[in-house]
């Protein structure tokens, strides 16, 4: 089965559209206060999901290209992120006693919300290159 470039763009978007309602979960459903990184995370992955539904409706990859910065400079953060909450690097207290080394989610017992984060952004990246090699 040749896979058509809708259906890149839907895993795409589903992809933003579960890392997006997951933080608002985690935020709403769960009252977890985001730490900073987590959002300069949401800010780079709330417009790829405008971005992938703009995408599939005017069926256009003429404005998939941010996507590729946005996911880079998420993976950066979320890496980042990842790496001083399993190691403990700083315990900066930066909202209302919520630190960027707290852990408070973990999924499967392994998984942390940066973890789901970069895991997230990776598969967008990755998304997004195959657009641009197969479509550009």
């Amino acid at each position: 089965m040749k896979l058509k470039i809708i259906h890149f763009l839907l895993i795409g978007l589903i992809t933003s559209t579960i890392a997006t309602i997951g933080s608002l979960y985690f935020s709403f459903g769960m009252n977890l206060i985001p730490c900073e990184l987590c959002w300069y995370q949401r800010i780079l992955m709330y417009p790829i999901t405008i971005i992938f539904l703009y995408s599939i409706y005017y069926n256009s990859i003429d404005i998939i290209k941010p996507t590729i910065l946005l996911s880079t400079l998420g993976i950066i953060v979320s890496s980042y992120h990842s790496i001083i909450q399993r190691y403990d690097i700083i315990n900066v207290d930066t909202c209302g006693g919520i630190t960027c080394t707290n852990i408070d989610y973990k999924l499967f017992d392994l998984l942390t919300i940066p973890n789901l984060a970069l895991i997230a952004f990776t598969i967008i990246l990755i998304i997004n290159i195959l657009i641009i090699k197969k479509y550009s």
